[in-house]
């Protein structure tokens, strides 16, 4: 019984030195991923619903209201950016 206490103790020492060192390289590479994943994730799901939204009205529109569609969906988000930096 006094072994098992000993191999106890010494896991307990070693989970110890292990906590107070900080976090490893791998936790850090995963953190640090984690949260360029996550600001992508919103400019993904833009393209998306963009990209979605550009093929329902492709079969519902002319080819000349598409491509105006097309043209408006470029145009405005580049002139929003716009307006907020000189605002």
């Amino acid at each position: 019984m006094r072994t098992t206490s000993l191999a106890l103790d010494t896991a307990l020492d070693l989970f110890d030195a292990r906590l107070s060192a900080g976090p490893s390289a791998l936790q850090k590479l995963l953190t640090v991923a984690g949260r360029y994943a996550l600001s992508a994730a919103g400019p993904v799901a833009m393209s998306g619903a963009h990209f979605l939204g550009a093929v329902l009205v492709l079969h519902t529109l002319s080819p000349v209201h598409f491509g105006l569609f097309s043209f408006v969906m470029t145009v405005v988000p580049f002139c929003v950016s716009t307006a907020a930096d000189s605002a």
